[in-house]
């Protein structure tokens, strides 16, 4: 699948785009802010999109209606440190497919990009069900393998 990555961090765009491609996974772009981050979504239409929570002048819920007005079938990875439920809540209601807590490991990523993979097997076309996952990222063990 394709992805496209929106962090203010370098170092967390560079690793993620490194573990995405490990895993057998393309990127297509990456954006330091919310606004670039959603023309890149309109421009190259990605599968899915890894967006962390907390960007320069915006947050992700922000961005997530500028994502889903670029292209509303993209899926939305949110990556936090930390979420409330109210905001996991809110994030939901805006068409965020899963929060995922720092840190985040290689294997609970791994997972959900399979779970993306089987439901578009499954559903119709057009049709992009809901789902919120908060996942504790907690590490694997190896450093190589969290981000």
């Amino acid at each position: 699948m394709r992805a496209l990555i929106i962090d203010d961090s370098s170092i967390f765009r560079r690793r993620m785009s490194c573990l995405l491609c490990f895993l057998g996974h393309s990127v297509c772009g990456m954006a330091e802010d919310g606004v670039i981050g959603a023309e890149l979504v309109g421009m190259h239409r990605p599968d899915f999109v890894i967006l962390d929570n907390e960007l320069a002048g915006m947050r992700g819920v922000e961005c997530v209606s500028l994502i889903r007005l670029a292209n509303p079938g993209s899926r939305i990875i949110l990556v936090s440190g930390g979420i409330t439920p109210e905001e996991a809540l809110e994030l939901s209601r805006m068409g965020t497919d899963a929060v995922l807590l720092k840190p985040i490991s290689e294997a609970k990523l791994a997972n959900l990009l399979r779970g993306f993979s089987l439901m578009e097997q499954f559903s119709s076309p057009g049709e992009s069900p809901a789902l919120v996952r908060i996942e504790a990222g907690g590490s694997s063990g190896n450093s190589e393998t969290d981000t």
